[in-house]
C-alpha cells in the first residue's frame, strides 16, 4: 500500500491563457500527468480553465503507476462536473476496463435521468464481487456540482455537493471489503474496453482528486466549500 494521501490531483489552471492540449497535470506528489486526446478548454466564471470532454474521443489517460493501482481497502474519488443528463452511461474518472477482469472502480453517470453512478469491484468482475450505486439526486443538469464516492471497510457512499446521498439506488450491493488491484490505466473522461475508450463523458470536468484512503464527511464538506467559488453560482 502506498503512503496514505492524495494520489491524483488534476486541479486545472487559474487565469491567463488556455492551457495547451498536451497534458492534464497531476499536482499530487506522484505527478501522474495525463496524456490528453482531443481535449479543449473552457473558462469558468472565476477564471478557471476546465477541460471539455467531447463525448467521442476525449480522454485524459494517467497511466498505470503503482500509486494509482495499489489502492485498497479504501478509496475516495471526487470531481466537479457540468453536463446535461446523459442518454448513455458515461465515466467521469475510472480504473476500469470491461475486458479481462480489469474492473476496479468508476465514478460516472447513469443512462437517463441525470444521476451519479459509483462502482467498486473486489476481483475485477461484477457478479457477486461489486457494489454499483446510483444517486437519488440529479447531478447532471447543466450546472456545476461536486460529485464523489467513498469506500471503506465494505461501506460505500455517494456524495453530492459536500453531502452524502441519503438514499442511493443499490443496483448491486455485494459484501466486499477490498478493491481490485487492476493494472488498467486510470482515466478521466472515460472508462476502457480492451484499452480503447468507452463511456465517454460529454461535458466539463474539473478538480479531479483521488485519495488512497477514506476522507471524512467533514473533510468533504470543507473541500466543497473551499472550491465552490471557482464555479460561480454553484450551490
Amino acid at each position: 500500500m502506498q503512503t496514505r494521501g492524495l494520489v491524483l490531483d488534476c486541479a486545472n489552471q487559474l487565469g491567463g491563457a488556455a492551457p495547451g492540449v498536451v497534458t492534464l497535470h497531476d499536482w499530487s506528489r506522484y505527478e501522474n500527468d495525463g496524456a490528453m486526446t482531443d481535449i479543449t478548454w473552457e473558462q469558468s466564471a472565476a477564471g478557471l480553465w476546465v477541460p471539455v470532454f467531447n463525448g467521442a474521443t476525449s480522454v485524459s489517460n494517467h497511466g498505470t503507476d503503482d500509486s494509482l493501482i495499489n489502492i485498497s481497502p479504501s478509496i475516495s474519488v471526487f470531481a466537479w462536473v457540468n453536463a446535461a443528463p446523459p442518454a448513455a452511461t458515461q465515466s467521469v474518472a475510472s480504473k476500469f476496463d470491461d475486458t479481462g477482469s480489469q474492473r476496479s472502480w468508476d465514478l460516472g453517470a447513469s443512462a437517463g435521468g441525470g444521476f451519479l453512478s459509483g462502482f467498486i469491484s473486489d476481483d475485477g468482475t461484477v457478479g457477486g464481487h461489486c457494489k454499483s450505486y446510483y444517486s437519488s439526486i440529479v447531478v447532471y443538469d447543466s450546472t456545476w456540482h461536486q460529485v464523489g464516492m467513498v469506500f471503506k471497510a465494505g461501506t460505500f457512499n455517494l456524495f453530492i455537493d459536500g453531502v452524502v446521498d441519503p438514499a442511493p439506488t443499490k443496483s448491486i450491493d455485494d459484501a466486499i471489503t477490498t478493491i481490485y488491484y487492476s493494472t488498467t490505466a486510470t482515466c478521466i473522461g472515460s472508462a476502457l474496453h480492451t484499452g480503447a475508450t468507452m463511456w465517454e463523458f460529454e461535458g466539463l470536468i474539473s478538480q479531479v482528486r483521488v485519495y488512497n484512503y477514506a476522507i471524512t464527511p467533514a473533510q468533504i464538506r470543507a473541500r466543497y466549500h473551499s472550491t465552490r467559488w471557482l464555479f460561480g453560482d454553484a450551490t
